[in-house]
């Protein structure tokens, strides 16, 4: 990246951080599903899109996994978390 871009980056993102509104996504510690546990706490996912149950396909997990892909990323990232798997480097 050039030192003009990260210049900039790093410029929006402390205005973000300044205003209160820069977040950074969260990370599933379970399997997608209705329930979830997240930051150490069991919850009722509402942000889910697996309504079809293809995120916990064995299948389709199989798949993602050797395409180091999940499939689970069809929201914004700012409105939903991601699964561990999707992590660069897992």
């Amino acid at each position: 990246m050039n030192a003009t871009m990260k210049s900039y980056l790093e410029s929006e993102i402390g205005t973000l951080k300044a205003r209160g509104v820069y977040r950074l996504p969260r990370v599933l510690q379970t399997a997608a599903g209705p329930r979830v546990r997240m930051d150490g706490r069991d919850i009722i996912q509402l942000s889910s899109n697996n309504y079809l149950g293809l995120t916990t396909h064995p299948r389709l997990v199989a798949a993602a996994r050797r395409a180091r892909w999940s499939s689970s990323r069809a929201t914004r990232p700012t409105s939903a978390s991601f699964p561990r798997s999707c992590r660069k480097g897992t």
